[in-house]
């Protein structure tokens, strides 16, 4: 099954930096998948291909799991993986982007739009 360079799959609870990235890449013509709970994640990928999976984590949350399904994307197929921290909770290793909460929602995109077109 080819990968679809313009999908996008967007891991973790809403919020309005979340909206804002997802709509601004759908603006800029990629198909924005959103998935709230990481078992909703885990079935769609298991039937659709992704050029990009971005995860939202947070301190509430166990991040090694969304993490660990990152991981399991890149070993599958060449998946662009970028994770927004809302809180520095340590290193994230084997993940291409990692950005922080003080990184403006406009750069993060430009820098998805960027990696994805290249």
């Amino acid at each position: 099954m080819p990968i679809d360079d313009a999908r996008v799959l967007v891991l973790g609870e809403e919020n309005g930096r979340m909206f804002a990235l997802c709509s601004y890449l759908a603006f800029r013509g990629y198909q924005v998948d959103r998935a709230q709970e990481l078992d909703e994640a885990a079935s769609l990928v298991r039937n659709l291909r992704y050029r990009s999976v971005i995860a939202r984590l947070q301190e509430s949350t166990d991040g090694n799991d969304y993490l660990q399904l990152l991981r399991e994307l890149k070993q599958r197929a060449f998946v662009h993986t970028v994770v927004l921290l809302d809180s520095p909770t340590g290193p994230v290793q084997n993940i291409d982007s990692v950005f922080g909460a003080e990184h403006s929602i406009a750069l993060i995109a430009r820098s998805i739009c960027q990696r994805l077109s290249a």
